[in-house]
């Protein structure tokens, strides 16, 4: 009997001993995550909560490096009311791949990574001070800050940089088109057709954007028409060169209209797969060559990667070229499929002799996103 009796009061003392445990063990995670949520909340460097605070400071970030450059941003309704305009050219900084699948219609594509062979296609027709909108993937993207940076470089002084991008436009559920170039009046096609299925691809269920933004196409304006005025004889002139000199003024008076550009066919790196990508990298076959800004690069990338930025090519190149190995398969990479400047750096590095070059086209954000190792720092 006494023994039963300490037996279960030794039960008794084990379950209760069990249950302060578990009990403080709950206490202890709950403190800890108590604390870790205060301590982001007013630390300098917090880490996002939730993807709108990742969208905010992604924008922050686009908008600080708009105003180093003291380049103008403009929002969605800005960029959507300059559109209708149809005077501004609209320029699409992501890779030619993403381009041809859809794009703002009237857009031209210049990536930035071949900003040099592009450039004078692009800019076919436009005068310096003509207006230009640059756009690319969306607050994630810094391609259209840094191709507005080129424009401005190139002697083009109005230029501005459409944040939101691709991203809002779709989610806006505005007009599209896909295919190559067409300039010679594609704004005005886009506004005046928007169901053209041949050419614009309007989004299902279109909706108004934020008040006074309808995707609702409207009416085409009337175009003046311009007469010759009958020329008086000049004195010291004959009537052929004043009527030269009518004809002269009557063409500037009439309104610009872009001509089509002919856009060559892009180069086509062989696009490797994530896991070949990846069986490349567990063999230590290969160099990893990160493409993209030293900012960008320090934040993470792929382990062992060589940093060798295509915008800073000629001032890095020598910096890093003792660690390239001609024997060595050579794998550049940038963000992702969006970014170009991969494949042209990959150009870049045949050009100088290296004959085993590979462009990983998922890049660093589907190296992350599989969750293969990485690291951070210069």
């Amino acid at each position: 009997m006494t023994m039963t009796k300490e037996m279960s009061v030794r039960s008794e003392v084990d379950s209760q001993g069990s249950r302060n445990v578990l009990l403080q063990a709950v206490l202890i995670v709950l403190v800890s995550s108590l604390i870790g949520i205060a301590g982001n909340a007013v630390s300098s460097r917090s880490v996002p909560l939730d993807y709108r605070e990742v969208k905010a400071e992604e924008v922050a970030r686009l908008r600080s490096a708009a105003q180093e450059s003291n380049i103008p941003v403009i929002h969605l309704k800005d960029a959507l009311g300059l559109h209708r305009e149809g005077v501004t050219q609209f320029m699409d900084a992501r890779s030619m791949e993403s381009y041809e699948a859809a794009h703002i219609p009237g857009a031209v594509p210049l990536p930035v990574g071949e900003f040099q062979e592009r450039l004078s296609e692009a800019t076919e027709g436009l005068g310096k001070e003509d207006p230009i909108v640059t756009y690319c993937s969306g607050a994630g993207c810094h391609s259209s800050v840094r191709l507005a940076e080129q424009l401005i470089a190139a002697g083009f002084v109005n230029v501005k940089a459409f944040l939101g991008g691709w991203e809002e436009w779709t989610q806006a559920k505005l007009p599209t088109e896909s295919g190559v170039a067409r300039k010679e009046g594609a704004n005005e096609e886009a506004r005046q057709s928007p169901t053209k299925k041949s050419a614009v691809v309007p989004a299902k269920d279109a909706s108004p954007v934020a008040g006074d933004m309808s995707t609702q196409s409207p009416p085409e304006p009337q175009k003046p028409s311009i007469s010759k005025p009958q020329q008086a004889p000049v004195e010291g002139k004959s009537n052929t060169a004043a009527g030269k000199d009518a004809q002269s003024k009557a063409t500037t008076s009439e309104p610009r209209k872009f001509p089509k550009a002919a856009v060559s066919e892009p180069k086509r790196d062989l696009s490797e797969s994530l896991k070949e990508i990846h069986a490349l990298f567990e063999s230590g076959d290969c160099i990893f060559i990160d493409a993209r800004m030293p900012d960008d690069y320090a934040k993470g990338h792929i382990p062992n990667a060589v940093p060798l930025p295509l915008e800073l090519f000629n001032e890095v190149w020598p910096q890093v070229a003792h660690r390239i190995g001609r024997d060595r398969i050579l794998i550049t990479y940038c963000d992702g499929k969006d970014c170009n400047s991969s494949e042209a750096l990959a150009d870049k590095l045949r050009e100088l002799g290296f004959t085993s070059v590979r462009s990983f086209v998922g890049g660093w954000n589907a190296w992350r996103r599989a969750g293969y190792s990485t690291e951070k720092g210069s």
